[in-house]
């Protein structure tokens, strides 16, 4: 059911949260709290707030074709929104049950949310006697319509939530950060009807849908005093200008294969331009890894990969016409590229791609987002300028990082040197001290 009051989400959220904490053993506070949508600047004591803070149009369901012939055909569609909610919370009492309370209130209402990902008709909480349970949907309104929420928690980081906040007249606080979709908008009546069908077409499809298995890549290792050797890394950890191949059945249309990226900094699904050479047969796709996918930065991190194929069919009238069809996700991880290692005494120097986000639209990198290890030592990073202390490095720019080997490291046999940026391991170096 399309709805125009984005309210009775808010409402309908708000009572499964409620409903659970009522009943959940860490709240030993007494009276069950109130919940409500107000924002966090205006929560009294003792209060939860699930505050909708922002709404954006869900891209995958923006091109749904209209009814009828009415000049602005996107009218007669309903609009699908995503719904971005903050989760925050206010304690009540002296000293610091105030800050335990909104510790416990938050650890209850993300329980809450994890426990019901999906709210639809069937969604039922108990509560405390003499209430009779509840019915989420119902209780607002929503029920009888198929209507269907999906809820999931946002990996926003450190940095990034107290970016939400005004520092200039509020401190940080404790807040959970959650998408609701897809929310359907109502349209308006259409005025005109499609004209009646003549003929028919039956486009048939020999065989399933394009399927994934996994991803993978081959990685040259090259140990001093040893003969080099190429290993298979799956799931693929492919430095950027790497090979990835992703494998699978069904890869290959009739008019043509595309690989499809998904980050969870970017915006939406990306399909990867020429410069990435995809190549493929019908069990497998492979392509170079570029430092840009179409308009968006590549940055070291775990991606998802998809491949679209593209048929090709006749229709009654003699014309053709193209069917994309989209595989299933494989997810594989993207590694800085290391495109030198020099020495000046104990002082390295690794430069490559990249060790620093790019910039805007794409948020900075949290404070631990590179790791630098020499044999079984952890270097410790160093943000402040002067010389580096035996065991430190320092991430000079986004193509440079600077090391000092740890003291009391012995000469004459090869150790590694491991670089991670963003959870993504670049293909190993070994150096001999």
């Amino acid at each position: 059911m399309a709805l125009l009051d984005l309210s009775m989400v808010t409402k309908a959220l708000t009572s499964l949260v409620q409903a659970h904490i009522s009943t959940s053993p860490a709240w030993t506070f007494g009276q069950a709290p109130k919940v409500t949508g107000q924002p966090p600047d205006k929560l009294e004591p003792g209060t939860l707030g699930v505050y909708l803070y922002h709404v954006t149009e869900d891209g995958y369901l923006k091109n749904v074709a209209g009814l009828g012939h009415d000049p602005v055909p996107v009218r007669l569609v309903p609009m699908a929104v995503s719904l971005h909610y903050q989760v925050t919370a206010v304690g009540a009492g002296t000293g610091e049950q105030p800050t335990f309370q909104e510790q416990v209130l938050v650890g209850c209402a993300a329980k809450a949310l994890h426990d019901h990902p999906v709210v639809d008709d069937a969604t039922v909480l108990a509560r405390k006697a003499p209430q009779p349970p509840l019915e989420v949907l119902k209780a607002v309104g929503l029920d009888g319509e198929g209507n269907t929420l999906r809820i999931s928690l946002q990996p926003v980081t450190a940095p990034e939530a107290s970016g939400y906040w005004n520092s200039g007249s509020l401190a940080t606080r404790l807040s959970l950060y959650y998408q609701v979709s897809a929310v359907l908008l109502e349209p308006e009546r259409p005025k005109s009807m499609s004209g009646r069908v003549l003929r028919y077409g039956v486009q048939s499809f020999a065989g399933s849908a394009p399927r994934l298995d996994g991803a993978q890549n081959t990685v040259h290792v090259e140990v001093p005093g040893l003969p080099p050797q190429d290993l298979v890394a799956r799931p693929a950890e492919v430095p950027i200008d790497g090979r990835v191949t992703v494998t699978g059945y069904n890869l290959r249309g009739d008019v043509d294969s595309r690989l499809v990226l998904q980050h969870a900094r970017w915006s939406g699904p990306v399909e990867v331009d020429d410069t990435w050479t995809v190549t493929g047969t019908d069990d497998e796709l492979s392509a170079t890894v570029r430092e840009a996918a179409g308009t968006q930065a590549v940055v070291p991190g775990t991606y998802t990969a998809r491949v679209r194929v593209i048929r090709r069919r006749s229709l009654p009238d003699g014309t053709t016409r193209d069917f994309p069809v989209l595989s299933n996700g494989t997810p594989f991880s993207i590694a800085a590229r290391i495109d030198a290692l020099t020495f000046a005494a104990d002082i390295g120097t690794l430069t490559g791609y990249t060790f620093r986000s790019p910039g805007p639209p794409l948020p900075p990198f949290p404070p631990d987002a590179v790791q630098l290890s020499v044999g079984d030592t952890v270097l410790t990073e160093r943000t402040s300028t002067g010389a580096l202390d035996p065991g430190q490095f320092r991430v000079e720019s986004a193509s440079t990082v600077t090391f000092r080997l740890p003291a009391g490291l012995g000469g004459g046999s090869a150790v590694s040197l491991r670089l991670v940026v963003l959870g993504a391991e670049s293909p190993p170096r070994w150096i001999e001290p």
